[in-house]
């Protein structure tokens, strides 16, 4: 998973079947064996289904992984893991521009499959969103 920033956000469900959940906790690791023990300790989300977090100390270009641990009232615990996770700040780069053609209706542009590249990124880019919007002058 490729991450923009340094923003971190997760929301879950808990759908329980027997006990009762007592806590949530999100813990951050740079290797997915440390589950138990994460390098950056586990947090208590408060009893919450969402964590927040921002600038907490991972660098871009570090692979790292989030884990959640659900624990019941009886002590028990659930570990979920997510990643490997990278920070990407850098934006993609094209090799040329895609073709825009405006007509009264619609706006109709293509491109390439090598026209989007990230030397950061090792996978091939397969989502492009794209906003547009008006301008009044």
């Amino acid at each position: 998973m490729y991450l923009p920033n340094d923003h971190l956000y997760l929301q879950w469900d808990i759908l329980e079947t027997g006990s009762q959940v007592n806590d949530s906790y999100v813990g951050i690791g740079y290797d997915v064996t440390e589950y138990a023990s994460p390098a950056i300790a586990y947090t208590s989300t408060d009893k919450k289904t969402f964590f927040k977090m921002r600038h907490d100390g991972i660098g871009s270009n570090e692979l790292f992984y989030l884990f959640v641990k659900v624990s019941n009232k009886a002590g028990l615990d659930n570990f979920y893991t997510f990643g490997p996770i990278l920070i990407d700040q850098t934006p993609p780069l094209n090799k040329i521009l895609p073709n825009v053609i405006v007509e009264i209706d619609q706006i109709v542009f293509g491109w390439e499959d090598y026209t989007f590249y990230d030397d950061e990124q090792t996978e091939h880019i397969d989502q492009i969103y794209f906003q547009i919007g008006t301008c009044f002058f």
